[in-house]
């Protein structure tokens, strides 16, 4: 499987070097408005934004509805630890600080598209799940019951 991210804001100025240092597929924008468009047209694994960049919350929020498969790892200084862990609790999948390096990125993205896998596969089961409820207001027979049950355990 081919790896490849998107680094956003600040940090595409030190994007062509890392990418060729850490062996990976990487693209760089400035905005979250290119991020977005880029996001459209290409198939990425995970996107990397920088924190102070100015819309990156909103960023954030929208490449998790648009595009939930697509990891978001924030970027922060080391002095704003707090924030990158305020980022994770928003919604994030990984943070980690500057300087960026090869190493730092590379295990960032395996641990960012690691948690994406895990939310992946406890959705699963709830979705086969929500079309297997019954409505609590009707009466199910347990022979009823029984037969939906086995249909549920038979999709996943």
């Amino acid at each position: 499987m081919s790896v490849s991210f998107l680094l956003v804001g600040t940090l595409s100025d030190v994007c062509d070097d890392l990418i060729a240092d850490a062996g990976l597929a990487g693209t760089a924008c400035s905005d979250g408005h290119r991020a977005l468009d880029l996001l459209g047209a290409n198939r990425y694994s995970a996107v990397f934004c920088n924190l102070k960049m100015s819309d990156s919350i909103e960023l954030m929020d929208r490449v998790r509805e648009g595009f939930p498969e697509v990891a978001f790892v924030m970027v922060t200084k080391p002095t704003d630890l707090r924030h990158g862990i305020l980022a994770m609790m928003s919604g994030a999948s990984d943070y980690i600080h500057t300087p960026l390096r090869p190493c730092t990125i590379s295990a960032s993205l395996t641990r960012a598209l690691m948690r994406k896998r895990i939310e992946r596969a406890l959705l699963r089961p709830r979705r086969a799940l929500s079309g297997c409820a019954a409505s609590p207001a009707v009466f199910v027979p347990r022979s009823e019951e029984r037969r939906v049950g086995k249909e549920c355990r038979s999709r996943w």
